[in-house]
């Protein structure tokens, strides 16, 4: 045997030397055995075959005499082939699969059945309190060893075999790489349970023990493993090489991964224990993204005063990674599309911040691990955590702060639909697994990213509570608990202390902070919902008193009741003040006592709460009044909803003055309402300034572009817009034609972006897109250019393809004939000023998007951000029905050959038209598509897609169809991918499933809002039904009193007639006495009687 490469060995202890020793400090933890060192060898990686060929070697000691039985966790993608003991004693054990035994016919069963079989099962596979796959019977002449308490040695050899989660082996994977060597292997994991899924093992965070992993690859590849690099040996053919990696402190199986392949050593000049690999050819684009790496280490270290537990550190990069990180005991796998270069701008932040959260990982959540499952958001919310605090020290306040009012955005709209996330039940007796994602095997994965998002509120808020410097504490007590326990070899006892529960956390902040905290653990842990405030306020000028009433709405789903103080800040004339008020009711009253007089100054120097004076204009605020504006809870340290009314200048004031990103953003949310000259006056002037955060400025301009459907009599954002873009990125001798893209300021390079995306959003008062708008991005597509531009313009060219499709969107929503308008009504209403220009118009528009994707085809972008740009803007013309795509573009485009980020996008892009059309069909062959492939990263992807579709109703991806959406042939697509009815036995594709057929055949529940609505729709219809029987009867009166007009006409018109007849019989008979007196007759009394 050569030596390749022999380190020092580390500190090692031998356990087999000590075992008396080590069987005097046992614990029980729960069943018989308890684990103490486990070897892994892979002896064989087969790529064309996807096989590996392993054995494991595992220490156990018995936690009681008379045991026969060893209980191991191994899923069925591991094929056993034999199982021996210490002398070769070969022994029996039996390998089954929980789910074989479940008789689960979704078509017949009701919802509660299927969620209660389901919750069966998961608590038979619970490493802790359930049963075990794998049972192997301890041979008769071993019984002796058990029943001495003595430890025992477990040989297992099996096979891995197209495994479908747990491990992904990637061979040729791409065809169009202009280099061979591509082909690598590693493992991955969801959740800490599935280490079964590769190995036979004791599958619980509880369970910890020492490793030793061997790795036998060919001579041209490099094995990244857990722990830390012993020696690497060479075979006496100089074909194969073994790698030896030892994990000498305590871990359980879940933090125990690895990556075979073609990969590049990079080892940081900065810190030597830090070494990074890569695929071949990436590089130079390693050493770019792992320039900062050694400062997050120095950081985490200085903010806990503790060094790194483990003395060295690897991270490896990979293709397709199923996630975008997997953090193991001293080894980080990353996906390769998060490598940059030097040209690159908008990627260098997201994967500094994900570096950070893998480094975090490794002291809370890989060093001091979890309990167990309903504990998981402990560890992995104070990596989460630390992670901020990096994104704080390297990117600054107001960055940080714009993240945390993020996170507290997406968990309150959460809770408004789903109701309160409790991260830690009190009583989980009367609690389904499945419904509320309490087992490992069935987690909704959209529940759980918002809750790692809250214990991360929830951690702020404790640090608040107990100030920074005592969490900073608690969280080196519990580091420095861990660092003495997982030195203690002999006393596997001891290695509890390096399992993080709740109880041990609260134990430890009461002691170094030596406060009661029940309260506050029992409102934000063990209970769910947020705080709803509505705030309003009048100036009491003869008391110089603020009358402040607070109200507190908590009657809807995902609120409660807040009781405690809450920071309220008052900018006055005479500066700022900041008052704690107490909220003890559902309305609370307080009275502020003003510092300042009202004046009537149109213009002064006002101090702010940074210590500047600065010149505001006072001619537009309440003379009587010398408060400017209020902000309630402006450092965000109460998970609350905040709804104040104060007056429009007050907006502007706070939009224009205020230093705290957070009340600016909310300003932002408000004065769109406020649709005045005075707003675009005021969000004009922030988009200009360079003073204001760049975030701020690029609210600022979709805050505009909201503005742009009202009277441009009153106020025209439209002219604005494009002359700050014109006058910022536009030549002065020609304000059509744009600059030459120079990106060395990147508080412009973003505004940049954000002004082509507002603008893409214009629209007159009629809904529809003024011309000049189309041409100008038109020209902005057709004349950019990015010479002499040290960065690349890639994602600049997206965005501009992202306003393309923006502007195919339709517009007008309902007119007054109640019609729909779409781009093509919005093209015949140029009919009479300028149809011809605006077809023109449209034409070259879409010309542009189908040069971009086969320009970006030929030569791909960084991260084909061209590519995906394009399918979204194809799919919006295609959906719009501009254009008649065939779909077979779409099916090429999912093609596995594919990068994987172009599939996910020709998914998404793909899946709103399949929605609007409801074609049952080309669904069939998506799912189909989904399950007949082996990319199990792009299943699990289109599983999350769907159930995020049905749950959060994402902003371009609608929910689905009642006729998609739940029927008997949906459930037949969807069921054959849960195993048993496939091959599949990924745990998490078969929980996305699970929780998406769950969920759409439940009843809907109506919220209170949804009551109120529907009752406001009941009395409206009672009062539409009421109208209308009184105007049916107001109808029937006026027809009546028609009736009896006519009547009195006909008596009139009868009455006339026999007047006129009785007239002309009266002057026949005057003629008839004419005539009787011309012939000399006389008229005597008799002849009138």
């Amino acid at each position: 045997m050569k030596v390749l490469v022999k380190n020092p060995p580390s500190k090692k202890v031998s356990i087999n030397h000590t075992i008396d020793a080590v069987s005097n400090n046992l614990l029980s933890n729960g069943g018989s055995f308890k684990p103490v060192e486990q070897v892994i060898c892979i002896s064989k990686i087969d790529f064309a075959n996807h096989v590996l060929e392993c054995f494991t070697e595992i220490l156990v000691f018995p936690n009681a005499p008379k045991q026969r039985v060893i209980c191991l966790n191994c899923s069925n993608q591991c094929k056993i082939k034999r199982i021996y003991f210490n002398k070769g004693s070969n022994a029996h054990f039996e390998h089954k699969d929980f789910i074989e035994t479940m008789n689960l016919d979704f078509d017949e069963m009701s919802n509660e059945t299927f969620i209660k079989g389901l919750s069966e099962l998961a608590e038979k596979m619970d490493p802790d309190t359930g049963d075990a796959e794998l049972k192997v019977r301890i041979p008769p002449e071993v019984w002796h060893m058990v029943d001495s308490m003595k430890s025992i040695r477990v040989h297992i050899d099996f096979i891995v075999e197209k495994p479908t989660y747990g491990v992904r082996f990637i061979h040729n994977a791409d065809k169009n790489k202009v280099w061979e060597n591509y082909s690598h292997v590693y493992s991955w994991k969801h959740s800490n349970y599935e280490s079964r899924a590769w190995f036979p093992c004791f599958d619980s965070p509880s369970k910890l023990c020492l490793w030793r992993l061997n790795v036998t690859c060919d001579l041209t590849l490099t094995a990244v493993c857990s722990g830390n690099l012993q020696d690497v040996t060479i075979n006496d053919s100089l074909t194969q090489k073994t790698y030896l990696y030892l994990v000498n402190s305590p871990t359980p199986a879940c933090n125990i991964g690895f990556a075979v392949g073609h990969l590049d050593l990079y080892v940081h000049p900065e810190m030597n224990e830090l070494s990074c690999f890569c695929l071949q050819n990436y590089l130079p684009d390693l050493k770019c993204t792992m320039e900062h790496l050694n400062r997050v280490f120095e950081f985490y270290e200085e903010l806990l005063s503790l060094r790194y537990p483990h003395s060295s550190f690897k991270m490896v990069f990979v293709h397709d990674l199923p996630l975008d990180s997997v953090s193991y005991t001293t080894l980080a796998l990353v996906d390769a599309s998060f490598l940059y270069n030097e040209k690159v701008i908008d990627q260098q932040a997201i994967t500094r911040e994900m570096i950070a959260e893998c480094v975090a990982k490794q002291f809370y959540g890989c060093f001091v691990v979890q309990g167990n499952w309903q504990e998981r958001w402990f560890a992995e919310g104070l990596a989460l955590y630390l992670s901020k605090m990096y994104v704080q020290r390297t990117f600054g306040q107001n960055e940080y702060m714009y993240q945390i009012s993020k996170l507290l955005d997406e968990v309150i709209d959460y809770e408004k639909k789903h109701g309160g996330i409790v991260l830690l039940p009190r009583d989980e007796s009367n609690e389904d697994k499945i419904s509320h994602s309490s087992s490992p095997f069935f987690n909704n994965p959209v529940h759980a990213d918002i809750l790692m998002k809250k214990a991360v509120l929830i951690f702020r808020l404790l640090e608040f509570k107990i100030t920074k410097e005592l969490f900073y504490q608690v969280l080196n007590k519990l580091l420095s608990v861990a660092t003495l326990a997982s030195k203690e070899a002999l006393k596997p006892s001891a290695w509890m202390n390096m399992c993080l529960t709740f109880d041990s956390f609260t134990r430890c902040v009461s002691n170094v902070c030596g406060m009661d905290l029940g309260t506050f653990f029992d409102q934000w842990v063990h209970q769910g919902g947020h705080a709803e405030f509505t705030v309003t306020y009048v100036f009491n000028r003869k008391r110089n008193v603020l009358e402040l009433r607070i109200t507190q709405n908590f009657n809807q789903p995902g609120l409660i009741k807040y009781l405690g103080p809450i920071s309220v800040s008052v900018q006055e004339l005479d500066g700022h003040f900041t008052h704690s008020l107490q909220i003890d009711d559902v309305i609370s009253n307080h009275d502020i006592q003003c510092h300042s007089k009202a004046r009537r100054h149109r213009k002064r120097k006002i101090p702010i709460w940074t210590g500047d004076e600065i010149d505001m204009d006072l001619s537009t605020m309440d003379s009587e009044s010398p408060v400017l504006w209020i902000l309630i809870d402006p450092r965000l340290n109460t998970i609350r909803k905040v709804n104040i009314d104060q007056p429009d200048y007050s907006w502007h004031y706070q939009l224009r003055y205020e230093r705290i990103i957070v009340a600016q953003l909310d300003a932002l949310k408000g004065l769109p309402r406020m649709k005045t000259i005075h707003t675009q006056a005021s969000l004009s002037e922030i988009i200009e300034s360079n003073q204001c955060y760049y975030r701020v400025r690029c609210a600022a301009c979709f805050a505009l572009a909201n503005l742009s459907s009202t009277n441009t009599a009153i106020c025209n954002p439209h002219a604005v817009l494009l002359q700050i873009f014109r006058k910022l990125f536009c030549s002065q001798n020609y304000p059509t034609l744009a600059k030459p893209n120079n990106f060395a300021n990147f508080q412009l390079y973003y505004l940049k972006k954000a002004l082509l995306l507002a603008i893409s959003q214009l629209k007159t008062v009629h809904d529809t897109i003024p011309t000049d708008v189309l041409q100008f991005v038109y020209h902005l597509s057709y004349y950019n250019t990015n010479s002499g531009n040290r960065y690349s313009d890639d994602s600049y060219k997206a965005t501009i393809i992202k306003a393309i499709g923006n502007m195919v969107k339709p517009f007008a929503v309902m007119n007054s004939d109640a019609m729909e308008f779409s781009i093509r009504h919005f093209v015949d209403q140029f009919a009479q000023q300028d149809a011809h220009k605006a077809r023109q118009l449209l034409m070259k528009l879409f010309k542009e998007i189908i040069i971009s994707l086969a320009l970006d085809a030929r030569f791909p972008s960084y991260r084909d951000e061209i590519t995906v740009a394009a399918l979204h803007s194809l799919a919006e013309f295609q959906y719009w029905k501009l254009i008649d795509c065939d779909n077979r573009l779409w099916l090429s485009y999912l093609d596995f050959n594919r990068p994987p980020i172009v599939r996910r996008a020709t998914f998404e892009a793909f899946l709103k038209i399949l929605i609007s059309e409801n074609d049952s069909a080309i669904f069939e062959q998506f799912i189909q598509l989904m399950a007949n492939k082996e990319d199990s990263s792009f299943r699990r992807f289109v599983a999350v897609k769907l159930l995020k579709c049905l749950m959060l109703d994402e902003v371009g991806l609608p929910t689905l169809s009642s006729e998609l959406c739940p029927t008997p042939d949906y459930v037949r697509l969807l069921v054959p991918l849960m195993y048993p009815f496939g091959q599949s036995s990924d745990w998490n594709l078969i929980s996305c499933l699970v929780h998406f057929l769950v969920i759409a055949r439940k009843p809907k529940k109506l919220t209170n809002i949804e009551v109120l609505e529907e009752e406001e729709e009941e009395e409206e219809k009672r009062e539409s039904e009421q109208q209308a029987q009184q105007e049916q009867k107001e109808e029937q009166e006026q027809q009546q009193e028609q009736e009896q007009e006519q009547q009195q006409q006909q008596q009139q018109q009868q009455q006339q007639q026999q007047q006129e007849q009785q007239q002309e019989q009266e002057e026949q008979e005057h003629h008839q006495e004419q005539q009787d007196v011309e012939n000399g007759s006389t008229v005597t009394v008799e002849n009138i009687i």
